[in-house]
């Protein structure tokens, strides 16, 4: 009997022992069960804050987008401003050029007739000089009757005898 209690005892002190290992085991069961729990809780945390993050990162993103949008947009209305008000600069600049050439054109065609009227001028005064010369080389007192026919519309201004061209001696 000693040897059914020895056996009795050592399978008591064995079934502790596997009783106290399985409390042990479920102890760590337990402690790894909330570990593992832990650890998705915190692997939770940290995926809701990378969630967040990449949120914010992308709001950060859009509005930095949505930003150089309206700056491209705004150089870009500049840039059209400016091709008008070149487009604008430069219609202007041709028909001045326009202007100036018609001004231009004019005052030489202006020119042209003022100094073909002065060249008439000249020509009819040296006609006339030459004609009195002539007249006066010749004809001893005709220069006097063309001179005294200087307007026409006033008629003869000397007397009748002087326009015939006859001399006072002669008669």
């Amino acid at each position: 009997m000693w040897q059914a209690l020895l056996a009795l005892a050592a399978a008591g002190a064995t079934v502790y022992s596997a009783s106290r290992q399985a409390s042990a085991a479920r102890g760590a069961a337990r402690d790894a069960r909330a570990q593992a729990r832990q650890a998705e809780q915190q692997a939770r945390e940290e995926a809701e804050a990378a969630d967040r993050a990449f949120a914010e990162q992308q709001a950060a993103n859009q509005a930095q987008q949505q930003y150089y949008n309206e700056q491209l947009t705004l150089q870009q209305n500049a840039i059209n401003l400016q091709r008008q008000q070149a487009e604008a600069a430069k219609a202007a600049l041709e028909q001045q050029a326009k202007q100036y050439q018609e001004q231009k054109t004019e005052l030489e065609r202006k020119a042209k007739e003022e100094a073909d009227r002065l060249e008439a001028e000249r020509r009819d005064l040296a006609e006339q000089e030459m004609s009195r010369i002539r007249a006066r080389r010749r004809s001893g007192r005709r220069a006097l009757l063309s001179e005294a026919r200087l307007n026409p519309e006033l008629g003869v201004e000397s007397t009748p005898a002087a326009t015939l061209g006859s001399f006072p001696e002669m008669r």
